[in-house]
């Protein structure tokens, strides 16, 4: 009896641990943040609000955060590049998290953005985002 209940408790282990891919994960929470990138890129600020989930959605309101995006845009520039400088996968009872942090480059300085990504039935949503630069501290 009780090796039946391990032998069962092992493979439903194996089961769970199958299903968790890192690594697919981090893939998709990039693909989300380069499509918030190119949508930087086009200046489509509104675009990048409808990109976020909820959580970011319910906190600011659209023309809140419209407005901070067209001031970064105005102080930082045009995005030229950015790296993928560290990440976190966390797996939750609400499902798993990526947090990536990446290291940019803009026409009028550097930042670091922060992006926490969760999964709605399979698909990333970016639930949080943070960008620090000196530039928009007026450090520069």
């Amino acid at each position: 009896m009780v090796v039946k209940r391990l032998w069962l408790l092992a493979n439903v282990c194996v089961l769970f641990l199958a299903g968790c891919n890192p690594r697919s994960r981090v893939e998709s929470a990039r693909s989300a943040v380069e499509q918030f990138h190119r949508l930087y890129k086009a200046g489509d600020f509104a675009g990048m609000y409808r990109s976020t989930g909820s959580p970011v959605r319910s906190s600011t309101p659209a023309v809140d955060f419209v407005k901070y995006e067209q001031n970064v845009r105005q102080k930082l520039g045009e995005l030229k590049s950015e790296e993928v400088a560290s990440y976190n996968v966390l797996y939750l009872l609400s499902g798993p998290r990526v947090r990536l942090d990446y290291s940019c480059t803009f026409q009028n300085g550097k930042a670091v953005e922060s992006f926490e990504i969760n999964f709605k039935h399979g698909q990333p949503s970016i639930d949080g985002y943070r960008i620090d630069s000196p530039v928009l501290e007026g450090k520069n």
